[in-house]
């Protein structure tokens, strides 16, 4: 029902476009910043953040795709099964199916909830190397400018 599409609403959706609106914000500050002190340099870092989240898109395009397909097709097995031991509830409760629907149940949940787990992860993942290789690449420039402007 509604109540379980929310939460993959929330995380197939609205946490990628927040985590990719603050992405965007990070990247135009460090470029910003890039321009102001060592324009010169500025198509290094540049080049460098376009491969790294080129890499990083590829990488985990498959991935989400894979988790995608796993959240879609358990998050619907555990609906069947929900139906399925309400609709026959009786015939549970007689023939002590409850520990089998239970078990059907956990199994397609546990995998939904564990693939959703991984694609918040994968969605936080490139922002937080992206920006420490960003903050090393900013100290390193600043560092080394003066040495090379100087030959």
């Amino acid at each position: 029902g509604i109540t379980q599409k929310i939460p993959l609403l929330l995380s197939g959706v609205f946490l990628p476009l927040v985590s990719s609106i603050q992405f965007s914000i990070l990247i135009a500050s460090i470029i910003f910043a890039l321009i102001l002190a060592l324009p010169f340099y500025n198509i290094l870092a540049l080049s460098l953040f376009a491969i790294l989240y080129a890499a990083f898109s590829i990488f985990l395009k498959k991935k989400l795709n894979l988790n995608s397909e796993i959240i879609s097709t358990r998050h619907v097995g555990a609906i069947k099964v929900l139906q399925e031991s309400l609709l026959n509830i009786r015939g549970v409760i007689l023939g002590d199916y409850y520990k089998f629907y239970l078990s059907k149940y956990a199994a397609s949940r546990k995998a939904t909830e564990v693939a959703v787990g991984n694609n918040a992860f994968m969605f936080q993942l490139p922002r937080f190397l992206i920006e420490a290789v960003a903050i090393l690449l900013i100290v390193a420039i600043a560092s080394l400018a003066p040495l090379i402007e100087g030959d």
